[in-house]
């Protein structure tokens, strides 16, 4: 597996303000795997952006000027949320999440132990646990990134013919740069979806697809 091109196929060139997630990697889903301890050890206690009196913060969270907190929702840290980033009314954020720029986390979407690059999107009713959401990335509403196997054991990936163990019990979705995917869609542990590929709406998704490609019934 080469994983830099792989990295490149799901997220580009582009830029992520903690690049202790992204150096070295032996297999992209490392990036899932070390944000607890990367952001545990960079978030502090430090909120200054606009917070509706009826939020949560919990532990150490930094939420940073320009960011928008609303009414009801719970965060939990190490989380940082950067400037522009937006949590809706009653979003629950379980820790070890990093919220880039323009990034959204919507009415009662829960998130946890997951990184949303610049402008990525679960506006909605959303599940996304240990996963990586590319830049202009969209979940449609009620989409569920599924992170735990239903019978016990690693979460496996596939990729050119060859099953990889990650050695993680919970694995999500590596989902890329301008991935759309509709509502009501599910998608398996351990699914990469690369750059531009579009998941139709109320489909269950599994596997590794090549970038642009179509999902559908």
């Amino acid at each position: 597996m080469d994983v830099a091109a792989l990295l490149h196929r799901l997220f580009g060139d582009g830029t992520c303000s903690v690049p202790e997630l992204l150096a070295d990697l032996q297999a992209p889903w490392d990036i899932v795997k070390r944000c607890p301890e990367v952001l545990a050890a960079l978030a502090r206690r430090d909120v200054q952006g606009d917070v509706h009196p009826s939020a949560v913060i919990d532990g150490d969270v930094v939420v940073e000027p320009g960011a928008v907190v609303g009414p009801c929702a719970y965060i939990l840290g190490p989380t940082i949320v950067r400037s522009g980033a937006v949590v809706r009314h009653g979003a629950y954020i379980r820790g070890s999440c990093l919220l880039e720029p323009e990034s959204i986390v919507g009415h009662t979407t829960e998130v946890k132990n997951a990184v949303f690059l610049t402008h990525a999107c679960a506006p909605h009713f959303a599940y996304v646990g240990d996963s990586v959401l590319g830049a202009h990335s969209n979940l449609g509403a009620g989409v569920k990134l599924a992170n735990v196997r239903v019978v016990a054991g690693n979460v496996a990936v596939r990729i050119d013919g060859v099953r990889h163990d990650t050695g993680l019990r919970k694995l999500g979705a590596l989902i890329g740069n301008n991935v759309k995917i509709g509502c009501n869609a599910v998608t398996n542990p351990g699914t990469i979806l690369e750059a531009d590929c579009v998941v139709y709406a109320g489909l269950c998704v599994s596997g590794h697809h090549a970038a642009g490609e179509v999902i559908k019934a």
